[in-house]
């Protein structure tokens, strides 16, 4: 009865609809959370005890300054997994620990919510947003020009929740001036391209997940200012290209199960720290696996069971590679080739101590001067 008079009074009834109420998600207020200041110069690990690896650019105006924190956390029967709409616009830690958030993180909510997040003004007094402890399954990948312009002026925690993948593009040309943590997820691969061209100015934590590949591109030409760190995962093999052009602090690939590295994996990579490949699976080093990679300290590939290098002044393992010090202790060396270092450019030491070196050929070691450990 209803529909045929509506058949007949639709002009009415389309005026009618168009007065009614739109139904829509509630969107919890600020009040919710607890509001307080604290000098600026107060470490994150005292907001947010995942962060106590991380480093604080923040300098803190000598503890005269005081910054508004807006803690959240563990409010999720009044938040629903939602980010506050009414955030002051001067936070500074936004606390979302625990709230119940589900499904995909989207850079896109945070920023509707938090745009003060995304304010460079904020950066001498770096800011933190904490989401650990979740229910966050992904990151949605923005569209491919959303960081064109813009950037993330806070460091980010996303760790211990139940992110499953880094999905390719998800980082692309992203800019954070912070850090981001990613570690204790459930992340099993970075996939081609995920963090390419990224910049991260603190720490990339992605330790303690249950990642295999690292797929090609994966962080191409990305910068990293700190630490990238990977340890404690079940890592296999790095693919193909996985660190082109890639500027990195230090980056900690120890304690996986790493049992190939690919031609080109660090092809003009700069590490300016140190490389650790330490406690892997690696039997043998394939030829070009460190080629043209700059690390200013120290390569370290202790604790394998390397047997043999690939030689060659062009494609050996280390063909135009350049560093301070090489740490091959604790393998199963038996001989060295007299082209075994070929193309190898350094000016520390290698370390060859605890092998099973028998057979030495001349001029291992007279393209470059060095002091020897065997």
């Amino acid at each position: 009865m209803l529909a045929l008079l509506c058949g007949r009074l639709f002009a009415l009834c389309a005026l009618v609809a168009a007065l009614a109420p739109v139904a829509r998600a509630a969107c919890p207020s600020v009040t919710a959370c607890e509001q307080y200041n604290l000098p600026c110069n107060t470490s994150f690990a005292a907001l947010d005890p995942d962060f106590d690896n991380v480093k604080d650019d923040d300098d803190g105006g000598g503890g005269a300054l005081l910054c508004l924190v807006v803690n959240c956390s563990g409010r999720a029967a009044q938040l629903q997994g939602e980010i506050p709409c009414d955030l002051p616009s001067n936070t500074w830690a936004l606390l979302l620990a625990d709230i119940g958030m589900a499904g995909n993180f989207l850079f896109q909510t945070l920023l509707e919510r938090a745009p003060s997040m995304f304010s460079q003004y904020n950066i001498p007094h770096q800011p933190l947003v904490d989401l650990h402890a979740n229910a966050l399954t992904g990151i949605q990948v923005p569209p491919a020009s959303w960081w064109a312009g813009r950037s993330l002026s806070a460091s980010l925690d996303l760790s211990g929740n139940s992110i499953t993948s880094i999905q390719p593009g998800a980082f692309n040309g992203a800019t954070i001036y912070g850090s981001l943590d990613l570690s204790g997820n459930n992340i099993t691969s970075i996939q081609d391209g995920a963090f390419i061209d990224a910049t991260i100015t603190g720490n990339l934590d992605l330790s303690d997940n249950n990642i295999t590949p690292i797929q090609q591109y994966a962080f191409a030409s990305a910068t990293i200012g700190y630490n990238l760190v990977l340890s404690g995962n079940s890592i296999t093999s790095i693919q193909q290209y996985a660190f082109q052009g890639a500027s990195i602090g230090n980056l900690d690939l120890s304690g996986n199960s790493i049992t190939s590295i690919e031609p080109g994996a660090f092809f003009l990579a700069t590490i300016s720290g140190d490389l650790v490949l330490s406690s892997n699976n690696m039997t043998s080093i394939q030829q070009n696996a460190f080629s043209d990679i700059n690390i200013g300290n120290t390569l370290d590939l202790s604790g394998n069971t390397i047997s043999s290098i690939a030689g060659g002044a062009n494609i050996g393992a280390f063909a135009n590679a350049t560093m301070v010090s090489l740490d091959l202790s604790s393998n199963r060396l038996s001989a060295l080739q007299a082209d075994t270092f070929g193309g190898l450019n350094i000016n520390g030491n290698i370390n060859l101590f605890n092998n099973k070196i028998s057979v030495l050929q001349n001029g291992w070691y007279s393209a470059f001067p060095l002091e020897a450990n065997i």
